[in-house]
């Protein structure tokens, strides 16, 4: 755990602006100064700068990246929120009729003064399958159980200092604590949410990032509603200078007659192409599925207790025995449109047997439906592959994979095409008692169990919401959501469909990614592709400063796809940007311009003994060869493949961006007199790009008056106003993943791995950590974030440790780091933290 120290008291120089003027008012002038001098001066730059470290999947890659400094100089001013906690049901269990509930809400000033609160009464709060008990509002301190006068908010709503019968009132970064308590409304539903919120801050127009917290309550007068400040000592010469302000909470939970079992079944799917067949062919290309099924140990919803999967019904012809319906778990997978079956896999897991079914029926269990053991002759005639199991799967979260059949894409017109399908699985909860048992049902695409929503919120409130006839398992790509990485990390409602793009080439000769001559990039496979980093700077390098960077070495691999015959005299070079398009046919832009590749960058190819260093003259558009010899790998015999690596030597240039190098392979029709690529019409080309350095940090920063609201612009890189003691310096950092992402096969993209962002109040250039001090609402899109006392801790930014709860406001927070395990292509985030100046 991060170390931590008691809050410093930092608070009372918010008020020295004030002291000072009354203070010359009164003719005092000798202490001014010395009041003054206690806060932070005036004038003063509070710098920020952050970096970060990753990898590109291997640890031993490690790069850096480094933001913008963002600079704040120190000038010379009601806030509110409230977070709710979870319900507290009496009986300590799951909500269920008759039970006491408590809903609990924290109330915090995030100004930087004195307020009382004006707290709504139960008529006033938005109540949902709830009943509210005698006296059911009460305010109490900030411990939860020292009441605050009575304690007791009238029905009508009152403030603090009403509740209290003297004056009272919440000073800066404290609270006080609302409790609302009754009973789940008669008739509430399984699964219905029983909830209340206190405040409202809906008629309001949105200010800052999240328009329930903080809000402006200038525009709709003292509404009952409203959970919002009242100045203490109301006077136009002391109102708050943002007026007043509100926010609302929802605290909520699940209505549960009771905590039934239910089987949690995720059924899982992977596609890939086993065998391309013929280049120029989309119809004779094999795709391998690969299905899983995992029954899950915990469960998305208190609602559930994960229990075990039986089978359900389902008509079954085993050998030459008539139909019958027989009680099997099912996985099932529809025949994409523009394939058909090939074959099926004969080493399943135990106890699994592969079924098909002829039946173009919509509904898989309908008994119409007839499943057999019996492979059809005629493989065109499947409609749907399935595997079946005779037992129950216990709910271990164990995942069982191997249930795999081939297909081929022999429907595919001339110009290729996408395969999508999606897989499903029907079994029941083991010893489900009802007398038609419900029917447990999900689809690939995603990682939830019965098609969980994202939320982690069920289907049904019965936990299952297969309908038959309409959960078909028949892609429909206009209104299916996609599985995009192929890998079960959909997202959306349901499943998601798995794709398989197939694009024929016309080409005689294949040039790619290594191993995979074959690859696909974006439109086809002249312009595949291989991402990789140069070694970055050092931490807190200028982002904005040239750089010379190391050179990157790419492997690729060539071949000859024909059946018969050989690619004679086959060569490999480099190609400018203009000379790639020429070659391909493709538009202008796809492989950049000329002037993307930096004047003078090396290029040193290396393969069958020979190695040819090309370097690039920008004004002519092309690479000449300044030494070595061609890379010739003679005559490539039918289905041979050819391997040879490319080394990137870019010369002083700007960092954070992608140089393409397009690299043909081509059989050179005149080696001797004419040596080179001279537009040979026969050729590949794929495309080594080199990224110098892939994640930018961007540091942007705003600045919150003293009751949270914003001064001057919203996140800037370079904030137009300058920030008193008492007000909150808000930064953001942005970061994204500049590299592009895959969208064919075989390409290799940039995934930043072990990606952490550091924020250390000491370092490189930053000095907010001795002038500014922690406050709560520490934000990040994603990952684990890190608090640290001071900046010489030691980094646990590691994916085995427990996320920490973002420290207390006035805690001494020195450094911020956030840890998140992957960034994908083009992905984009942000971490952000607040910070009041001292």
């Amino acid at each position: 755990m991060a170390k931590t120290e008691q809050p410093k008291k930092f608070r009372w120089q918010a008020h020295k602006l004030l002291l000072a003027a009354t203070l010359a008012v009164a003719g005092v002038f000798n202490m001014v100064s010395a009041v003054l001098a206690e806060g932070t001066a005036a004038g003063t730059d509070i710098s920020n700068t952050a970096t970060a470290t990753y990898n590109d999947g291997n640890p031993a890659n490690t790069f850096n990246a480094t933001s913008n400094t963002v600079t704040i100089k120190v000038a010379e001013i009601a806030g509110l929120t409230v977070t709710a906690r979870p319900v507290i049901d009496g009986n300590l269990g799951a909500i269920e009729a008759g039970d006491d509930l408590t809903f609990v809400f924290d109330v915090t000033n995030v100004g930087n003064a004195p307020t009382d609160v004006f707290v709504p009464g139960i008529d006033d709060l938005l109540k949902t399958n709830f009943t509210p008990g005698t006296n059911a509002v009460k305010v109490y301190q900030a411990d939860g159980t020292t009441l605050i006068g009575t304690g007791i908010v009238p029905s009508g709503g009152g403030t603090l200092t009403q509740i209290k019968g003297t004056p009272f009132t919440i000073d800066p970064d404290k609270g006080f604590v609302v409790k609302v308590t009754g009973k789940p409304a008669v008739g509430t539903t399984a699964g219905s949410t029983v909830s209340v919120r206190l405040g409202d801050t809906t008629n309001n127009p949105d200010e800052g990032p999240d328009p329930t917290q903080n809000q402006p309550d200038n525009s709709d007068g003292a509404l009952v509603t409203d959970l919002r400040t009242v100045d203490p000592t109301p006077a136009p010469t002391d109102d708050p200078e943002n007026g007043e302000r509100e926010a609302e909470a929802t605290a909520s939970g699940i209505f549960a007659s009771s905590v039934r079992p239910l089987a949690l079944a995720t059924v899982l799917k992977t596609g890939s192409i086993t065998n391309t067949g013929v280049p120029n062919n989309p119809a004779d290309d094999v795709i391998t599925y690969d299905l899983g099924l995992r029954v899950a140990n915990t469960s998305p919803s208190n609602l559930f207790q994960p229990a075990a999967l039986e089978g359900t019904n389902v008509t079954l012809k085993v050998g030459n025995a008539a139909p019958a319906p027989a009680k099997r778990i099912l996985v099932s997978d529809a025949i994409p449109a523009g394939s058909k079956l090939s074959s099926v896999s004969t080493a399943l897991p135990a106890g699994w047997q592969a079924v098909y079914t002829i039946s173009t029926s919509n509904n898989p269990l309908d008994p119409t439906v007839v499943w057999t053991t019996v492979q059809p002759t005629d493989l065109s005639t499947v409609k749907r592959v399935g595997f079946i199991f005779n037992g129950s799967i216990g709910a271990t979260g164990t995942t069982l994979t191997g249930l795999k059949f081939n297909v081929v894409s022999s429907g595919l017109p001339a110009a290729g095409g996408s395969l999508y399908n999606i897989a499903q699985v029907f079994g029941q909860t083991l010893g489900d008692p009802a007398t038609t048992p419900q029917i447990i049902y999900d689809e690939s695409g995603d990682a939830n169990p019965n098609n969980f929503n994202d939320d982690n919120t069920p289907p049904a409130p019965s936990g299952s919401g297969y309908v038959p006839g309409t959960n078909t398992g028949i892609a429909k790509p206009a209104t299916d959501g996609e599985d995009t990485a192929g890998n079960n990390t959909g997202t959306g409602k349901d499943g998601e469909l798995n794709v398989i793009t197939i694009t024929p080439t016309t080409d005689d000769i294949l040039n790619g990614t290594q191993n995979k001559p074959n690859a696909i990039g974006p439109i086809d496979d002249n312009d595949d592709f291989t991402n990789k980093s140069t070694p970055t700077p050092p931490a807190g390098t200028n982002p904005a400063t040239p750089f010379d960077f190391a050179p990157v070495t790419f492997n690729n691999s060539l071949s000859n796809p024909a059946a018969t015959g050989f690619i004679a005299e086959t060569t490999v070079e480099p190609l400018s940007p203009s000379q790639a398009e020429l070659a391909s046919g493709k538009p202008a832009g796809t492989y950049g311009t000329n002037t993307d590749i930096p004047n003078g960058t090396v290029v040193t190819i290396v393969g069958n003994g020979n190695t040819a260093v090309y370097t690039y003259d920008q004004t002519a558009g092309k690479f000449n060869l300044t030494s070595g010899s061609r890379v010739n790998f003679g005559d490539v015999p039918a289905g041979v493949q050819k391997d040879y690596t490319v080394t990137v030597d870019l010369p002083s240039t700007a960092q954070l961006i992608g140089v393409s190098i397009p690299i043909v392979a081509f059989p050179d029709n005149n080696p001797t007199t004419q040596p080179g690529y001279t537009g040979e019409t026969t050729n590949n080309i794929t495309i080594d790009r080199v990224y110098t350095g892939f994640m930018s940090l961007v540091k942007k920063a705003r600045i919150l008056k003293k009751d949270g609201s914003l001064k001057g612009p919203d996140f800037s890189v370079n904030p137009s106003v300058n920030a008193a003691p008492g007000e909150f310096i808000e930064y953001l950092i942005e970061y994204k993943n500049i590299s592009q992402a895959l969208t064919g096969t075989g390409s290799v993209t940039l995934t930043a791995r072990d990606f952490v962002i550091l924020e250390d109040g000491n370092g490189l250039t930053n000095s907010w950590a001795g002038v500014t001090t922690h406050q709560q609402n520490t934000t990040s899109s994603g990952g684990r974030r890190y608090f640290y006392t001071n900046s010489a801790d030691a980094s646990r930014a590691t994916a085995a440790n427990p996320t920490e709860a973002d420290s207390a406001s006035g805690t001494v927070v020195e450094k911020y780091e956030n840890y998140v395990p992957s960034v994908v292509p083009q992905a984009t985030g942000t971490f952000g933290f607040r910070r009041a100046v001292n």
